[in-house]
């Protein structure tokens, strides 16, 4: 009897890979698997250009209304502006009984003001503002060109007027004002630039610029 244990040797079975696919079929899988990868890069690429133009234009648009802000601000700089200079105080004539105003003007822009023309109106007392006497029953204003950096002066009267009242009015704050009305074109043939200016009379003897909306024209001469 054979006492010698047999001896059984360990083989490795090798594993099986699992069949890969092959033919028609997978070619097919893995096509369509590049194209919606490709289709998905050129999905997002496109977002990405869409975005990018977008910021772009909004920019574009900015920049743009800033420009054209800055030549509107130009071309306002450089066109006609009359302004007023200074108020003279009221004065009275006793030789016509009649209250004269002075007021001062000047075109401060850097072009001329043509056809310029500019027409007072006078507030004596708790009445209206009045077309000045001296303009009434007269054909138009014929206009003139006021050159930029010329000053010029309109006077406004108002007759009829004692110096006792004249005196008594000047103690009221408001009870006296003169009203100043320029036309002009900033261009030659171009539209009517209009502009008001408004001042009363303090107690102190100082002239202050106010409001239109409390300096109404008298209905007769609107």
């Amino acid at each position: 009897m054979n006492k010698h244990k047999s001896r059984r040797k360990h083989v490795e079975v090798p594993k099986q890979e699992a069949p890969q696919e092959r033919g028609p079929e997978a070619k097919s899988k893995r096509g369509a698997a590049q194209l919606l990868s490709a289709e998905w890069l050129t999905a997002l690429g496109t977002c990405f250009l869409a975005v990018f133009a977008f910021f772009a234009w909004r920019e574009s648009v900015r920049t743009t209304r800033a420009i054209e802000g800055q030549l509107s601000a130009m071309r306002d700089e450089l066109r006609a502006k009359v302004a007023i200079l200074a108020w003279d105080i009221p004065r009275y004539d006793g030789e016509h009984s009649a209250v004269w105003w002075n007021v001062y003007y000047k075109n401060v822009g850097k072009q001329p003001a043509y056809n310029f023309r500019s027409f007072g109106y006078i507030k004596v007392g708790g009445e209206e503002f009045h077309l000045d006497e001296e303009l009434k029953g007269l054909p138009p204003v014929e206009g003139t060109q006021l050159n930029p950096e010329e000053q010029q002066f309109v006077s406004v009267t108002r007759r009829n007027i004692t110096e006792e009242r004249f005196n008594e009015l000047k103690k009221t704050t408001g009870a006296m004002g003169v009203m100043i009305e320029f036309h002009y074109q900033t261009e030659k043939d171009g539209p009517d630039t209009s502009e008001r200016f408004c001042g009363m009379l303090g107690s102190n003897g100082t002239v202050e610029m106010v409001g239109l909306t409390i300096c109404p024209k008298a209905s007769s001469d609107k």
